[in-house]
């Protein structure tokens, strides 16, 4: 197996990894914020009951929407590794789209964090899920560059 084929196997199954964080923090982030009071949420947060929390609850469903679709991105791209019959541009396109969903998402959380004092458990996850977020972006956008420099012909990968 070549080496660059190796490392981009290595890179999808990190992004699966991350993807599945991301999920799983995301959905365990909105079962909690819309299974409990919100008032009680907004107490373990700031200790306080004026928190924007619906504003919360819709950032945490979507990335956990940006952690399916990077999840099935990644899977895809594993797949595409070994069945040449998937065309690298749909790839490409499906890792962009990713992308910019985690960026989205990873953002959007950081503001929500960096606008409240926010600590304990649930505090913990959310800045567990924007940082997989963030690494999620930074690994697909290196399989990207990495896909085009390799189908392009411009070096050996």
């Amino acid at each position: 197996m070549e080496g660059s084929r190796l490392a981009l196997i290595i890179l999808r199954v990190w992004l699966i990894l991350c993807a599945c964080v991301v999920l799983g923090t995301s959905v365990d982030l909105a079962n909690y914020t819309t299974s409990r009071d919100i008032q009680e949420f907004c107490k373990v947060v700031e200790n306080s009951s004026n928190c924007n929390l619906h504003g919360l609850v819709a950032a945490v469903e979507f990335t956990a929407f940006a952690g399916a679709w990077g999840l099935i991105a990644a899977l895809l791209g594993l797949i595409s590794a070994f069945i040449t019959a998937i065309p690298w541009v749909a790839v490409a396109v499906i890792d962009g789209l990713a992308c910019i969903f985690y960026f989205a998402g990873g953002v959007r959380l950081a503001v929500w964090i960096s606008d409240y004092p926010c600590r304990g458990t649930h505090c913990t996850e959310l800045k567990a899920d924007t940082a997989f977020l963030f690494l999620g972006l930074l690994t697909t956008l290196v399989l990207i560059a990495l896909g085009f420099f390799w189908q392009r012909g411009s070096r050996k990968f």
